[in-house]
């Protein structure tokens, strides 16, 4: 596995590079020797912020999590990888290592692998999708109070979705197909 460790406004060091590293490594046990991990540090005014990324053979895994200082940020990012993982388990079963969930527990999660449920999909919904510039597209997501809006983008002619960030601005999904 490629462990990466990268800091914006915020210095990592020594120790804390070790303890990510030693943590991180136990992840392996899920994943081929090819993946690849990301993890990110970012000193944001009062709070720090950790983002982990995983890809293995196609598949994109994330975590990102928020709290005074950065060990506890590992300690909190693990879970959502590993409970992430369980979850998809039956997906990509042979994009994993066979024996990966061969227990009944987790690495990092305190619960049971028992204890973890299935989404269920409570509703669907169609409807039409218009032709948008992206400034009009974000001018209908503010005033329809939305999280998030689907539309053709009229420049490249490919559905499009804008979203409302954490941080008050917009951000836009283009898929690559």
């Amino acid at each position: 596995m490629k462990i990466e460790i990268v800091s914006k406004n915020f210095k990592v060091t020594d120790k804390l590079e070790e303890v990510i590293r030693h943590k991180v490594e136990k992840l392996s046990h899920y994943f081929t020797d090819s993946a690849e991990v990301r993890v990110v540090c970012r000193q944001e005014t009062d709070r720090n912020k950790m983002e982990i990324t995983i890809t293995d053979n196609g598949m994109l895994y994330r975590s990102e999590v928020v709290s005074g200082n950065m060990y506890d940020n590992i300690d909190l990012a693990l879970p959502k990888v590993e409970r992430q993982l369980y979850k998809q388990r039956e997906r990509v079963k042979d994009r994993i290592r066979g024996d990966a969930f061969g227990g009944d527990r987790f690495l990092f999660a305190p619960e049971s692998v028992a204890s973890v449920s299935k989404p269920n999909i409570a509703r669907t919904k169609s409807f039409q999708v218009y032709e948008y510039t992206l400034e009009d597209a974000a001018e209908r997501l503010e005033n329809l109070d939305l999280q998030f809006f689907l539309f053709l983008n009229k420049k490249t002619k490919k559905v499009n979705v804008i979203y409302r960030r954490a941080d008050g601005d917009y951000g836009v999904i283009e898929p690559q197909y």
